[in-house]
Formats: structure tokens, C-alpha cells, sequence
């Protein structure tokens, strides 16, 4: 079988109980994300393809993957952007953050209402869409 590239969706969603990330994968039919159907408490998601190929040896087929590539930036569900600027005259103690921020080579963060926590944003590559009701910690 000549190899064919497939594209997935990895879905980050916040368990509040547990204080983690749980990160789930499916296999996607396009990357648009209009008509997603995220799981609950998703809080972000992005889309990388992997090259399939099937191999037989000693007459059983084998599916190979090759390394995830072609990441989308990520696509928050509600959240609100923030420059370094405005973090610095908004938020105590924001030196650890604007540390992690600019390391991240970006100028701009995240905060994300559903894990209520800081990620880096990517202005012209991450997207923020509108909230997703199921994504609202209880």
C-alpha cells in the first residue's frame, strides 16, 4: 500500500479535580475547526498529519507511522490575550511568567478560563474561538 498521510486532532482538556491536563487524539476528516466535535472540558486543541504505510512481513501486515508533523497552532476555547505590557501592570508577581513568555520567543499570553492558567499565544498562528460551554469549570 503506497503511504497516505492521515490528519489528527489533539484535544487538551483541564480536569480540575485532579489538577491536570488530559490529552485525548482522534483521527480528523479536515482541519476546519467549525463542526469539531471536541469532548467536554476541552480547553484547546491542534492538528498535525502523520505519512501511514503498511508493511507485510512474513505474510502479516504492519501499519507504520512516521513522526507527527505540520502542527496547527493551537485553538483556544475562551480566554482572554494579554500583551507583556498589560500582564505586567495587571498581574502580581508576574515575573515568572513574562520569564516563561519570552522564552517562549512570543510577546503575547493566554489566560485560559477553564484551567484558569497562563499559556504562551501566537499572534497569527493560535486562535481564539469563542467559549465552549462545556469547557466552563464547575
Amino acid at each position: 500500500m503506497d503511504p497516505i498521510i492521515k490528519t489528527y486532532i489533539e484535544f487538551y482538556c483541564y480536569d480540575c479535580e485532579r489538577d491536570l491536563w488530559v490529552k485525548t487524539i482522534t483521527e480528523a476528516t479536515s482541519r476546519k475547526p467549525a463542526g469539531i466535535e471536541a469532548p467536554d472540558n476541552v480547553c484547546f486543541f491542534k492538528f498535525y498529519d502523520v505519512v501511514v504505510a503498511t508493511m507485510e512481513v512474513d505474510g502479516i501486515a504492519h501499519e507504520l507511522h512516521s513522526k507527527r508533523f505540520n502542527f496547527s497552532g493551537n485553538y483556544y476555547y475562551g480566554g482572554h490575550i494579554y500583551t507583556i505590557d498589560e500582564i505586567v501592570a495587571e498581574v502580581r508577581d508576574s515575573e515568572d511568567l513574562v520569564s516563561s513568555i519570552k522564552k517562549a520567543n512570543t510577546d503575547r499570553a493566554i489566560f485560559l478560563f477553564a484551567s484558569n492558567s497562563w499559556m504562551e499565544f501566537y499572534q497569527g498562528k493560535d486562535v481564539l474561538l469563542p467559549i465552549k460551554e462545556s469547557a466552563v469549570a464547575q
